[in-house]
């Protein structure tokens, strides 16, 4: 739905969905990114131990973390 206000400052249905697109887009990255970080400070919060039994070293620990956040590993 466009309104008056819209219609007067030029902006159109179209701008606003692609603003609204672009919001939505950061909004996603963001919530990935904490998950991501959330993710990997839980992993490298647990003793040597504990990850030798998960069969984890500690440099596997962002790869992994980025892996099941992201969906890759780099």
């Amino acid at each position: 739905m466009v309104f008056a206000s819209d219609i007067l400052n030029g902006r159109s249905y179209a701008t606003k969905r692609a603003e609204d697109g672009f919001f939505a887009a950061l909004v996603r990255k963001v919530h990935l990114r904490r998950e991501y970080n959330k993710t990997r400070n839980e992993l490298a919060s647990l003793s040597d131990r504990s990850l030798a039994d998960l069969g984890i070293s500690r440099g596997e620990i962002t790869a992994i973390s980025r892996k099941a956040v992201y969906g890759y590993q780099s």
